[in-house]
């Protein structure tokens, strides 16, 4: 594929292949000490601190990616399957005495390095939104969507990390050109501005980082109406609503990040929008910590299920082994695998998981012939958690049988599917004393994917 950006920003693709990607301070400061004692690193703290740093995260998956592969090795899109080929020790050992932006740009350069903090905060803003956005359409793959946003401003930092040079006028595209020139994963490739492979998740993710970055300049700008427009077209939701998505991502990013905000200029226009102040959420009481012996259990029952894998055994044995890795070891009490049957068009409980001995889940079936929650996520694979922050998108979305029969009430859910065939969804709810969370949602995905990759290897062998 042609390189479309200008010959000098083409000779610094060439320039930073053949050198580390340098990192923030800030990260280094908080690597080095995981470095010592990687036997106590969480690995929800040790994602973050890697995604928050665009450089840092630009450098490890081009590393990894980079790595001498078989025919059998998979492209890595997330910094938790990083993390996974490498082990906490070993990566840390790799990643955490790199180069640091402070030593190129300071003290000879602070305008850039002023620029550079600006941008990469702007990157972690524009990320967060396609997540949220991504979020409306169930995307399954919510990973790619946060990452391929952070990768969208590689060029433009850069271009910052040399003011040698005369600043560049970055074409749209150049984003994509150098992920293709770094031989970076083709799922993140099509996300960028300039993918040969047009579809609506692409065209969404550019919209969103569009309207991200005139958001920068404030809510008053044709530019930002123009990607609501196109949101709003895609998403298929009201106007008001991918509005509200925008201002009250600004509003939790602000917050959020505190004083680390560089600018973000759109948060200054919010107490001037119109209509009414928005009431300050009360402070839901603190959800038990999952204790460090579930943790444990949860790495055994993961292991085994690993295990199972590799040996093909027969699919039964794979849900089995699933919903202990759900109860054992993420304190997901109540979880049920449902089997998908084509000629009746309808989902079966086959397996069930709970505490109460005559849980109605365990003679529950779903006729698939209406469009509600449930048909849709057996459309393709993908995952959904029902809570407090989507209930009022998705309540209405679910149907009538399962409302009678359990409520509204916070669960997880995703499909399983075994190539292109749908085989079944996974359900799992927590009881009210600990409630579910963030963390365990990606836990909760990452065991499915498991067990859908294994049935197609074992379909493939058969």
């Amino acid at each position: 594929m042609a390189i479309n950006i200008a010959p000098t920003f083409a000779a610094w693709i060439a320039e930073w292949t053949n050198r580390p990607l340098p990192m923030l301070q800030t990260s280094k400061d908080q690597l080095l000490p995981m470095l010592r004692r990687p036997d106590r690193v969480r690995l929800p703290d040790l994602v973050d601190i890697v995604l928050r740093d665009p450089l840092l995260t630009a450098q490890v998956l081009r590393t990894v990616n980079h790595r001498e592969r078989t025919s059998l090795s998979a492209d890595v899109v997330s910094i938790e399957n990083c993390l996974a080929l490498y082990g906490i020790g070993p990566f840390l050992e790799r990643f955490a005495n790199g180069p640091v932006v402070e030593t190129t740009l300071m003290p000879n350069h602070p305008q850039a390095y002023a620029a550079l903090l600006t941008a990469i905060t702007n990157l972690r803003f524009s990320a967060r939104l396609a997540r949220e956005y991504a979020g409306q359409r169930f995307d399954a793959k919510l990973d790619e969507i946060f990452i391929a946003a952070i990768l969208s401003g590689l060029p433009k930092l850069l271009n910052l990390l040399s003011p040698q040079h005369s600043m560049l006028v970055l074409e749209q595209t150049a984003a994509h050109d150098l992920l293709v020139a770094w031989h970076f994963p083709e799922p993140l490739l099509q996300l960028q501005a300039g993918s040969a492979i047009v579809t609506p998740r692409q065209q969404l993710q550019v919209a969103v980082l569009a309207l991200a970055n005139a958001l920068d300049h404030g809510w008053w700008q044709t530019d930002v109406q123009q990607a609501l427009e196109v949101i709003v077209e895609i998403l298929q939701l009201p106007q008001d609503e991918c509005w509200t998505i925008a201002s009250s991502g600004v509003l939790r990013f602000v917050r959020k990040e505190g004083d680390r905000v560089t600018r973000l200029q759109a948060a200054y226009a919010l107490p001037m929008l119109p209509g009414e102040w928005e009431k300050p959420a009360e402070v839901a009481p603190a959800a038990a910590a999952v204790p460090q012996a579930t943790a444990i259990m949860f790495a055994e029952r993961l292991h085994a299920l690993h295990e199972a894998c590799k040996k093909g055994v027969k699919p039964s044995q794979l849900i089995e082994l699933a919903l202990r890795v759900f109860t054992d070891g993420l304190a997901i009490q109540r979880v049920a695998f449902l089997v998908f049957s084509e000629p009746d068009n309808q989902l079966r409980a086959r397996f069930v998981q709970s505490p109460e001995i005559h849980d109605r889940l365990r003679d529950f079936t779903l006729p698939m012939d209406n469009v509600h929650l449930f048909a849709r996520l057996m459309q393709k694979p993908q995952a959904v958690w029902l809570s407090e922050a989507t209930r009022s998108n998705l309540q209405k979305l679910l149907p009538g049988t399962w409302l009678q029969r359990f409520g509204a009430g916070d669960f997880y859910a995703m499909s399983v599917f075994m190539n292109d065939r749908p085989v079944g969804l996974f359900v799992g709810q927590r009881t009210a004393s600990l409630a579910l969370d963030e963390t365990t949602f990606t836990q909760f995905k990452q065991v499915c994917l498991l067990v859908s990759r294994a049935l197609a290897e074992r379909n493939a062998r058969a």
